[in-house]
């Protein structure tokens, strides 16, 4: 007796290939909403628009992402930054304009900033878990939709 599994063995890879194909459809899908949730914030003030400019989703091998921010000053909007003094680099005073006067000083302590938490806000708002896990069931009922 003599048994040939090959048919199930091609229908296991082709199950495997769409699995692929809905699960990387699903985290290129989490990552864009959860960029999209981060530029639409209003947990901060842009006033250059380069903060919100340098979020950005893209993949990072077949089913991950990465979701970041990669404007210079990114962290210290997310995490915010401790009290600390600011002291001039290239000149001996700091030139700073306050209520429309000029004003110079040899150091200033900065009272620090809040952390605004826009990425992190972003990622625990969009349910990843839901949406891979809703493709694994769209591809192993056999449903289109699946990149």
């Amino acid at each position: 007796m003599r048994i040939d599994a090959s048919a199930a063995s091609n229908a296991t890879k082709q199950v495997a290939r769409s699995l692929g194909r809905f699960v990387r459809s699903a985290v290129r899908n989490a990552g864009m909403q959860m960029k999209a949730q981060a530029k639409g914030t209003t947990r901060f003030e842009d006033h250059t628009g380069a903060l919100r400019k340098s979020i950005g989703f893209v993949m990072a091998g077949d089913y991950a992402g990465q979701f970041k921010a990669t404007a210079p000053h990114a962290l210290f909007v997310e995490a915010g930054t401790k009290p600390h003094p600011i002291v001039p680099v290239r000149a001996s005073r700091l030139r700073f304009m306050v209520r429309g006067q000029w004003v110079t000083a040899r150091r200033v302590e900065h009272p620090g900033t809040h952390a605004r938490d826009f990425m992190r806000d972003a990622s625990t708002q969009v349910p990843v878990r839901d949406i891979v896990e809703f493709a694994v069931e769209e591809a192993l009922k056999g449903g289109a939709g699946g990149n």
